[in-house]
């Protein structure tokens, strides 16, 4: 990663479409100390001791300051006007600030194996589902930057996607994580090493910064 920010326990960290604040929760335990989570869906604000909860859509949030660190954890491709929120994550970040974005990614090797069956299509709660290049045009329409492209793919990619290539909804009579089946597992996560390893997992996480 080609950056000189430095990330400490001081830092304002905001974390965009935060849920219940599992994560948020983490980083105090962890000794953070300026934490913000917003999330249009917050059933409380500020429920947690000295996290600061907001319920908010990004396009209505409006700090008094920016932040130095914005996580968003499998959120972006919930929001339905992709553009106009990444401006909303280059407004809420400082000029130095970085930006760590998770988000499934179709790649050639899920696709080819499941298709329409690939379980993080999630229809129709992903409103957006992004390949490499198609995220790179987005920020090129910004003035963030890719600095660096991590693949964090999970064994979930074969395991769920393969419940529906069987006509198993998620839930029914016959769903399965094959946990019992060490020696699949181990094959599933042996792929899913490879594929992240060679930058064709099925989710990654983007860092970006200011240009």
């Amino acid at each position: 990663m080609n950056s000189d920010k430095k990330i400490t326990k001081e830092s304002s960290i905001l974390d965009i479409g935060c849920g219940n604040g599992n994560f948020l929760s983490q980083l105090k335990r962890g000794g953070y100390k300026n934490l913000t989570g917003i999330d249009l869906f917050i059933e409380e604000e500020n429920i947690l001791e000295g996290i600061n909860l907001i319920q908010t859509s990004l396009e209505d949030y409006k700090p008094s300051e920016k932040f130095d660190l914005i996580v968003s954890n499998h959120a972006f491709e919930h929001m339905d006007n992709q553009l106009a929120n990444l401006k909303c994550f280059e407004n809420l970040i400082k000029d130095d600030g970085l930006i760590l974005l998770r988000i499934p990614i179709k790649s050639e090797p899920i696709w080819k194996r499941y298709g329409v069956n690939w379980f993080q299509i999630d229809a129709p709660r992903h409103f957006f589902l992004h390949t490499l290049k198609s995220f790179e045009i987005l920020c090129d329409k910004t003035d963030l930057k890719i600095l660096d492209v991590i693949f964090d793919s999970g064994y979930a990619q074969f395991v769920f996607s393969e419940n529906y290539q069987n006509d198993i909804a998620w839930g029914e009579d016959g769903w399965t994580d094959f946990r019992s089946n060490k020696k699949l597992i181990k094959k599933y996560k042996k792929e899913t090493n490879f594929l992240n390893s060679q930058g064709q997992g099925d989710q990654c996480m983007f860092v970006l910064k200011k240009i």
